[in-house]
């Protein structure tokens, strides 16, 4: 089935990502970059993800706030469990239990998604990474 990727389409994406990833001093390329690359070919692929994930800081802003801004700090993580935590750091299980649950949730909007194309990747990575 062919759907053909309209440029609105990948500029609607491109101003989500950049929306979420400007709070934080990031990037587009940094949030492709934390995204389940299986994701990056469909705008409702990546819409369904970050509709339902936060970004959260493995160390607190609270009390890292000079960390806050740093992509190494930052994860994609429900936000339930973002929010339990409050300000803890996360702990290494909880690092593993997040990037596993980032993975499942891809798997589960992949396998409902018909709208997979690679112009679509393609167009948004060149934007991303220009």
């Amino acid at each position: 089935m062919f759907i053909p990727v309209l440029m609105s389409d990948v500029q609607s994406v491109f101003n989500m990502l950049d929306d979420r990833a400007s709070r934080y001093g990031g990037t587009v390329a940094q949030m492709l970059d934390i995204t389940p690359p299986s994701l990056w070919d469909s705008p409702t692929e990546l819409t369904a993800f970050w509709d339902q994930r936060d970004l959260s800081h493995v160390f607190p802003q609270s009390t890292y706030s000079w960390l806050s801004d740093d992509w190494d700090n930052i994860i994609p993580e429900s936000p339930s469990d973002n929010r339990a935590r409050g300000a803890d750091v996360m702990t290494d299980m909880e690092i593993i239990d997040a990037h596993l649950d980032n993975e499942l949730l891809a798997m589960d909007i992949e396998s409902m998604s018909l709208d997979d194309s690679g112009d679509f990747a393609s167009e948004l990575i060149d934007m991303a990474f220009a």
